[in-house]
């Protein structure tokens, strides 16, 4: 699942998108403020019931146990660190999933994890006060479809100026090109 959001709180705004799938959980602005860290708790809402039932059931079915770190960076900002124990006489405990809040309590970098790590971080980020830009709203956006070229008329600097070349197979109609070889003359 794909959906964009426009989102909005009193102070703030943005486009953001969400992917939830079976094998990650994906929020990525796209445009706009960084969102609020509370923000992650809508998006949850907006998920099919499927998503939330597979999240859940992976977090059951986890092969290796875990801890989830809190750790308070010098600006305030906070950094959801999750751990698995992955192997004991190695010392292997490495990060698998990291949810960062600016001191602001905003998601500034991007979310992406797995859905089976979600549910300790979320819980784990509950329980910290984070400072909220209060009520947030989030309004479903349209996904344009278009129709995405390969580069195919180059602009070369010639002895008289400029000069335009089309690769072949382009797509630029001969009207066009005239017409930008007069613009570039006038240059």
């Amino acid at each position: 699942m794909i959906k964009h959001f426009f989102w909005d709180s009193h102070e703030n705004s943005g486009r953001i998108a969400l992917r939830a799938t079976d094998q990650r959980f994906v929020v990525k602005r796209l445009a706009g403020n960084a969102p609020p860290a509370g923000i992650v708790w809508k998006l949850l809402h907006e998920t099919e019931r499927e998503f939330l039932e597979q999240a859940n059931e992976q977090h059951r079915c986890r092969k290796h146990r875990y801890a989830v770190e809190k750790r308070v960076g010098m600006s305030g900002c906070i950094n959801f660190l999750l751990r698995e124990e992955r192997d004991v006489e190695l010392d292997d405990f490495p990060i698998t999933a990291r949810l960062h809040v600016s001191m602001y309590g905003k998601l500034n970098e991007d979310v992406s994890m797995w859905p089976g790590d979600l549910i300790p971080i979320l819980t784990c980020r509950a329980h910290v006060a984070i400072p909220e830009d209060g009520e947030i709203t989030l309004e479903e956006a349209t996904v344009g479809t278009y129709e995405f070229k390969e580069p195919s008329a180059f602009l070369t600097e010639t002895a008289e100026g400029y000069d335009i070349s089309v690769s072949s197979g382009g797509v630029a109609a001969e009207e066009t090109l005239e017409r930008l070889q007069k613009l570039f003359e006038c240059l």
